[in-house]
């Protein structure tokens, strides 16, 4: 099955579709308490070794928009938990997700279901690595036959779910059987798309420009007394800062200029963890605090 035909099974089968695809900062996207979980040894020294390698994840999140956190969280992890924890330790910067609008009830079952058919549709990880040379270039050829090779039991299962649909008895619980084959196919055709554009997405982390590194962005700071708001949302945007922040970096910039106190880095960050009402800049956290460390200095 190519990809032109699975796109069009997707858009016949599948009636929660994803809104987005494409790399998060991990500090955007929340872990559920309830959700956080202890990490084997073995586990966690193949997905360190992986995001180490990649500076990233090779298989994407799911993930679901939210309002339930801080500003800074505009995201929660549905699958791939693990991944997000360890990311987190290792400070990898962003993280490849795919974004649905879920409600609770849907997230759970898009849970259940990943878990449940991750031993039919996962590639190994070990495999994909294997597929990458050392200098920098992909065997585009062996990596589409692994992605057949995956993709084909799920093909059967489909078929089978088809076919098991159209012979279910007329009856109150042929309701309930279309609607377990139909969440059962949302979670089939997802992970097929995710899997058929594997490829590409690799193809365009090796080929991409090189961004400059936070590395090289820290050693030319701006003075943030004299730094522009142009200026400080150039810096700030290369480091991912949505605009929502760096608007909100700006504010309190500005809140500290207007007062009859000094601008210091002891005043922001007390902008970044007050919790009054009055003097909280909304928007503007620690996060952002950070990143406005990283990229500013503020001469004595």
């Amino acid at each position: 099955m190519d990809q032109s035909e699975r796109q069009k099974r997707i858009v016949q089968y599948l009636e929660i579709k994803p809104i987005n695809h494409g790399q998060v900062h991990s500090f955007q996207i929340a872990i559920p308490e309830s959700e956080r979980l202890e990490i084997s040894p073995e586990r966690r020294e193949i997905l360190e070794r992986s995001l180490k390698e990649q500076d990233s994840n090779l298989i994407p999140l799911i993930v679901r928009r939210t309002e339930a956190y801080d500003e800074e969280k505009e995201y929660e992890v549905v699958h791939g938990v693990d991944w997000c924890i360890v990311a987190n330790e290792i400070g990898i910067e962003k993280l490849w997700v795919w974004v649905f609008d879920l409600t609770d009830e849907q997230a759970e079952l898009a849970k259940y279901e990943m878990e449940k058919l991750l031993a039919l549709s996962t590639i190994e990880l070990e495999e994909k690595q294997s597929l990458i040379p050392k200098e920098g270039t992909i065997n585009l050829s062996d990596l589409a036959k692994l992605l057949d090779k995956k993709l084909q039991p799920m093909t059967t299962k489909l078929n089978e779910l088809a076919t098991n649909s159209t012979t279910v008895a007329s009856s109150n619980f042929q309701a309930e059987k279309n609607t377990t084959i139909q969440k059962q196919l949302e979670v089939l055709f997802t992970k097929i798309n995710q899997l058929s554009n594997k490829v590409e997405e690799i193809q365009k982390q090796l080929s991409s420009n090189v961004q400059p590194s936070p590395a090289t962005i820290s050693a030319h700071k701006l003075n943030l007394q004299e730094a522009t708001k142009t200026e400080i949302e150039e810096k700030l945007n290369y480091l991912g800062v949505n605009h929502k922040q760096i608007t909100a970096a700006w504010n309190a910039i500005e809140k500290w200029k207007k007062s009859d106190e000094d601008l210091t880095w002891g005043n922001l960050e007390q902008l970044a963890k007050s919790k009054d009402k009055k003097l909280k800049v909304s928007g503007f956290g620690k996060t952002t605090y950070d990143k406005l460390r990283e990229i500013a200095e503020i001469p004595k």
